[in-house]
């Protein structure tokens, strides 16, 4: 490991999105003091440096971010702290070519943060699903338009409620979701609009979810009953829409960060442990 340049504002629970010419988007979060920010920048890997990005409309946090294929990103939901606790409707459009946000006419039917949100094959649309807001856990799913048309439209079903949902496509363009607090998973078939539901072997809270090269899906870690950090792992097979044991991990943790590697290995790094942040890394080859 070897030190990176500094953020130019601390923050945490910000969207980080890869753009497509290799520079990372970084939006909104919270600084100390829990305020919450709708400020940007953006880290250049050839340079090592940070710039700073135009600001969001409104400042927003635990929201997700979507890289469309025209290489602009899509802001939705989120919440913000102050001056009252609110929770978002509102999407905002990235240009990375003017450095520049734009509102969306297009709103969700349900305000909601701590979503999960996947593009859909044809790349027109974003699936937004679960998450909470004022009235408590939203267990709803809408489709949002890449165009702006200006309304989303909800798909059918409820789904398990979770206090933060967490989502992958995968290779046939599904989405394969799960929340906190459930043992069942769903998966969306965007071209019947049906949805499936599989089992896995607890509850956990914060999982990573990670698609693998060969198609399936490994989960790994959470936090399971009394907080207990979980160093179990399972492995997701849509061919067969079952869960099966993968190999544990070394360390318990939660709220990690795990990414597919070239050589199809997946590399966890930090998170928590039941005694604080955890800053080992861990390589699982499937």
């Amino acid at each position: 490991w070897s030190a990176a340049a500094p953020m130019l504002t601390a923050r945490s629970d910000a969207s980080a999105t890869v753009l497509a010419d290799g520079r990372v988007l970084v939006a909104g979060g919270e600084e100390a003091g829990l305020n919450t920010l709708a400020s940007a920048e953006i880290y250049d890997p050839a340079t090592d440096t940070w710039q700073p990005a135009g600001s969001m409309a409104e400042s927003r946090n635990r929201h997700t971010a979507t890289l469309l294929p025209n290489g602009k990103v899509l802001v939705i939901g989120g919440y913000r702290r102050s001056p009252t606790l609110t929770f978002s409707q509102r999407a905002e459009l990235y240009d990375p070519t003017t450095n520049t946000w734009s509102v969306m006419v297009t709103q969700l039917s349900s305000p909601r943060a701590q979503h999960a949100a996947e593009l859909l094959p044809g790349g027109t649309e974003i699936l937004v699903i679960g998450g909470v807001n004022g009235s408590g856990f939203v267990t709803s799913a809408e489709r949002f338009p890449v165009n702006d048309s200006g309304s989303t439209t909800s798909v059918v079903g409820t789904f398990p409620a979770g206090n933060v949902y967490t989502s992958v496509r995968l290779a046939d363009g599904s989405v394969l979701a799960m929340g906190d607090g459930s043992t069942t998973a769903v998966r969306f078939n965007p071209a019947t609009a049906s949805w499936a539901t599989s089992v896995m072997d607890s509850t956990r809270s914060l999982p990573t979810l990670t698609t693998l090269a060969d198609g399936r899906v490994l989960l790994a870690g959470g936090a399971g009953g009394g907080g207990v950090r979980l160093t179990t792992a399972l492995i997701y097979n849509p061919d067969f829409n079952v869960w099966t044991t993968a190999a544990a991990m070394s360390t318990g943790r939660s709220a990690a960060s795990a990414v597919l590697l070239n050589d199809g290995s997946v590399l966890a790094v930090g998170g928590f442990s039941t005694s604080g942040e955890v800053d080992a890394v861990e390589r699982y080859s499937p």
